[in-house]
């Protein structure tokens, strides 16, 4: 699993900037990190250099929304996750772990729930000063099978009630 402890400077840094390539840059070199690289179509991507940590900031999506694989594994099928019970086990106790260190940066919950039976995927939102930091159990981008995703997005004036990935 990725380290969440040198993406927490970042989210701290964006939580209350404008949401753009120009602040996500400026914030990834402040910590320590590349500047993002612009695939050509509204993706910014960046790299930590030590980890095998990779952000994503949408600039196509509404709204704008940075991205964190924090476990991804295309070999895991969501079918797995039900037959599998130390497989889910381990995948919930990545989500434990990180959820633990998002409370501890960021202690005002929105919400937190399960979604999408039978897979039952986990999230919980936290509130910034003026963003949503969501985790989320989620698979919904098929080519990276089940995930683990940490997501970034500007304050929505209503929260949301459910995982923002099941939208995507």
């Amino acid at each position: 699993m990725a380290s969440i402890q040198s993406i927490l400077p970042l989210l701290r840094d964006l939580d209350g900037a404008t949401l753009a390539a120009s602040t996500f840059s400026t914030a990834c070199v402040a910590s320590g990190w590349p500047a993002p690289v612009d695939d050509g179509i509204g993706l910014w991507e960046v790299e930590h250099p030590d980890e095998e940590t990779y952000l994503v900031l949408d600039t196509k999506t509404k709204p704008t929304t940075l991205i964190c694989r924090l476990v991804q594994d295309d070999e895991f099928d969501p079918d797995e996750m039900l037959e599998d019970a130390e497989l889910r086990r381990d995948f919930d106790a990545s989500f434990e772990q990180v959820l633990a260190e998002l409370r501890s940066s960021f202690p005002t919950a929105l919400t937190e729930g399960t979604y999408e039976k039978p897979y039952k995927w986990r999230f919980a939102h936290f509130q910034g000063l003026n963003s949503v930091i969501a985790l989320e159990q989620s698979d919904y981008d098929p080519q990276f099978g089940v995930q683990l995703v940490l997501v970034l997005q500007p304050l929505p004036r209503k929260p949301h009630r459910s995982a923002i990935t099941a939208k995507w």
